[in-house]
């Protein structure tokens, strides 16, 4: 029992306490202090009764009346709680969560019919066309990338094709390279980034998301 409980208790309440300290327990309802409005721990479907823990094992309940007025903030014998880590503590290491057929068919599904072919000439549309059949195969292997943390050889195989800026063709610095990777590679890193966006949002001090397309920009801080 916390110090915000009251009433006497009874023999089964004294039973319940028992119960409690020998199995390192406690009633947490009578730890804090509670506003009356929101006490109560159970209601009858009805809503005509109401209880709450420290009625059900006390005999004669005083409604409060033999309650001292307390500050909870300025008692120095309050117990505190700490924790030996930090959320603020720097992410050193993670794993990848397994993906799923359903979460890979949406990928696929995301995937732009007229996009380039990478060297393997598999095209985003014949994987849509068979996505039924392909998505579990694509799920398997993309698991085996996130288990052995290894980004398949095959996958960062990219042809690089020179694209003209403007200005005179038959100068070099008016051309930019471009990489077309397979579309094995996008459907890989999109389960990827969707990963990193979770993991973001939960250490926000550490990763850095910048939203462009097609791709999204990683920063580590």
């Amino acid at each position: 029992m916390g110090e915000f409980g009251y009433g006497k208790r009874s023999i089964n309440g004294q039973r319940l306490i028992d119960l409690l300290l020998e199995h390192n327990l406690t009633i947490a309802n009578s730890i804090f202090k509670k506003n009356k409005n929101n006490k109560w721990t159970w209601v009858s479907p009805d809503g005509k009764y109401r209880n709450e823990i420290d009625y059900i094992i006390s005999s004669v309940p005083t409604h409060g009346r033999n309650l001292a007025e307390k500050n909870p903030y300025n008692d120095p014998n309050l117990p505190t709680f700490t924790s030996e880590s930090s959320l603020n503590s720097p992410l050193n290491s993670f794993a990848l969560l397994p993906t799923n057929v359903y979460e890979v068919a949406q990928v696929i599904r995301c995937l732009r019919d007229n996009c380039a072919v990478g060297f393997d000439q598999i095209s985003g549309s014949f994987i849509k066309r068979y996505e039924c059949q392909l998505a579990p195969i694509i799920t398997h292997i993309c698991n085996l990338a996130f288990n052995t943390g290894v980004f398949p050889d095959s996958f960062k195989t990219a042809i690089i094709k020179p694209i003209h800026k403007g200005g005179e063709k038959n100068r070099v610095d008016n051309f930019r390279p471009i990489s077309i990777l397979p579309v094995m590679s996008k459907i890989l890193e999109r389960l990827i980034n969707n990963r990193l966006k979770i993991m973001n949002s939960f250490h926000p001090p550490n990763l850095v998301f910048v939203e462009e397309s097609p791709q999204a920009v990683l920063y580590k801080t």
